[in-house]
């Protein structure tokens, strides 16, 4: 059973507290259904996506990675993990290199194609807002 862990966010502007809640129970549903073993889960409250600054959870994940301790994230939707492009692409590129893949509640596994649409997305959506 591959092993997976699930990262959560929100920020100030968007979201309430209990949103981390939401999504963690949105991608545990997710996981159980591929069938992947969650080992670990991390989160970032009240975080903006626009930078990777600053987000203790997402790097406590990036370092579980380095670790080898999973091979599957799991989050709600790419712009939990980030709204800015060169962030996402750099994560999923480290990601990508130690063959750990991701794979959102909303949009499946995530490839090169689709990291660039929603970065470019997310990024749009943050500036607009």
């Amino acid at each position: 059973m591959k092993r997976a862990v699930v990262y959560a966010r929100y920020s100030t502007d968007l979201q309430n507290d209990k949103s981390v809640e939401d999504q963690l129970r949105l991608c545990e549903a997710h996981a159980e259904r591929l069938g992947l073993r969650i080992v670990r889960s991390f989160h970032d409250r009240a975080k903006s996506g626009a930078s990777m600054f600053g987000r203790t959870g997402l790097t406590e994940m990036m370092q579980a990675a380095e670790r080898n301790e999973f091979d599957i994230l799991i989050s709600e939707h790419t712009d939990r993990i980030s709204r800015d492009i060169a962030d996402l692409a750099h994560i999923h590129k480290l990601l990508k290199f130690r063959s750990v893949e991701i794979n959102c509640v909303n949009g499946g596994a995530i490839d090169t194609v689709q990291v660039g649409m929603y970065g470019v997305i997310g990024q749009m959506q943050r500036e607009e807002g």
